[in-house]
């Protein structure tokens, strides 16, 4: 993204909710991830290899005769796999917090506020007048983990712009506003997050609508799309590790282990 568009978006305030200092990239590099992060997080960081396999060819091929608009093609192609790491990250980190969050809960009534009125909302306008039920004795723990999958994919399927996000998180897990905490990438230090992200993915929508004329991305927007999805991770990451951290007293995301190892520690 040029700077003249990158600085339209104007300044947010920023959070001071730390994030690990693992350093930000500007195309992902192997597939091992040292840190602080959610399952989720390291699997956005896997596949994102994907991406870095776009940079690579278009270094073998940008000289090459007749290369440009398949490479243009590519180019689109990667820009909705950016969208789609985002969407699924979302929604993996989601169901991942909430099944910390109730294995480590011993009552329905130490969930966050918002995340039990979501719950008795979805159950009064439940059709089953049996419905209730579901939640009597432990029941209330498996309820409240088989509906984050349906929520998240029904939330930011497709449309993962700040608004859905900010509604998954908030029925999800009860995080208020959690958008609100996200800070620019480094890469555009002068730039609204929010906007950001807004402004891609309605880039991805009509390329995946097949808008015509059949929009172009340069290199520089799928750059800067990646960028902005990879700090956002890392911010949300780190928000979901303060609210969970708070709520079961300790950390969700054990630090200087690998894939396999971790999943190990939260099985």
């Amino acid at each position: 993204m040029t700077n003249a568009i990158a600085s339209s978006y104007g300044p947010q305030k920023l959070s001071t909710c730390p994030r690990p200092n693992e350093g930000l990239l500007s195309i992902p590099r192997g597939k091992k991830f040292v840190g602080q992060a959610s399952l989720a997080r390291i699997d956005f960081h896997e596949a994102s290899d994907d991406i870095r396999s776009y940079f690579t060819l278009r270094q073998m091929l940008k000289d090459r005769k007749g290369a440009a608009p398949h490479l243009t093609n590519v180019g689109r192609g990667t820009f909705v796999l950016i969208s789609a790491l985002w969407e699924a990250y979302c929604e993996a980190v989601a169901v991942e917090a909430a099944a910390l969050l109730v294995t480590h809960t011993q009552e329905a009534e130490q969930l966050p506020v918002h995340m039990r009125r979501s719950i008795a909302s979805e159950l009064r306008e439940a059709k089953h007048e049996l419905s209730i039920w579901e939640i009597a004795g432990e029941g209330w723990k498996s309820y409240a983990l088989s509906r984050i999958a349906t929520l998240a994919r029904t939330t930011v399927f497709n449309t993962p712009k700040p608004t859905n996000v900010a509604d998954l998180f908030k029925r999800s897990l009860g995080i208020e506003n959690l958008p609100a905490h996200w800070t620019p990438p480094e890469s555009l230090p002068d730039s609204d997050p929010q906007a950001l992200l807004k402004h891609f993915v309605e880039i991805r929508g009509a390329i995946a609508h097949g808008a015509s004329p059949r929009r172009e991305v340069t290199k520089a927007e799928i750059s800067d799309f990646y960028q902005t999805v990879s700090s956002l991770v890392a911010d949300t990451d780190s928000v979901i590790r303060a609210h969970l951290l708070n709520l079961i007293g300790r950390d969700p995301w054990p630090s200087e282990v690998m894939k396999a190892d971790l999943r190990e520690a939260q099985a």
